[in-house]
């Protein structure tokens, strides 16, 4: 959320995006500006946005901007790959590809549709906001790939669950597979 109008940036739009695009690094293999070992990265990752914003990558109001409060109670790492770590640990500030995306938005007046609400959080007509999706990369394709692996393994043979596509491998959910994916 900025507290910009469409027509501040307009003039400058353009420079602004050269900036973000050569300041983001993005795409496949892209490394982020933070040189993290496994154990920090791990801290990031238990901590979201709470870590963020204790290291000056965030601000308080992020909090209650972001889903629960940016960070999942009974986040355990320990439940995580060494192999999904290393694949994640250089992309903290990076941008994937394909639907991953950071855009400069503009809050049009008539996609308002709940004033209270948008006045609540922040949004006014015309406002210039960022929005972008970058997923978690190579760790959290590592984290599923894994689990999709533990699902294929117990499925059939200890839940009597039956999937027509590996893709769709699953356990129940208060299973101790279930809660470890979890978490």
């Amino acid at each position: 959320i900025t507290n910009l109008t469409f027509n501040d940036v307009k003039p400058h739009l353009k420079t602004l995006v050269d900036n973000l695009f050569n300041k983001v690094p993005s795409g496949v293999g892209a490394a982020g500006f933070m040189k993290l070992n496994a154990q920090a990265f791990r801290k990031v990752v238990e901590g979201g946005v709470e870590w963020c914003i204790e290291n000056g990558y965030g601000w308080e109001e992020d909090l209650e901007r972001c889903e629960e409060n940016g960070k999942m109670e009974g986040a355990d790492t320990s439940k995580i790959s060494s192999k999904a770590i290393q694949r994640g640990m250089d992309q903290v500030g990076t941008l994937g590809s394909v639907n991953h995306y950071l855009e400069i938005q503009v809050v049009k007046p008539e996609n308002i549709l709940d004033q209270e609400l948008a006045k609540k959080w922040g949004f006014f007509p015309n406002q210039v906001v960022v929005m972008w999706h970058c997923g978690s990369r190579g760790f959290g394709h590592q984290v599923a790939s894994d689990y999709i692996q533990t699902c294929l393994s117990v499925m059939e043979r200890k839940y009597g669950i039956n999937v027509i596509d590996r893709q769709l491998a699953c356990v129940p959910f208060n299973s101790v597979e279930g809660q470890d994916y979890f978490a």
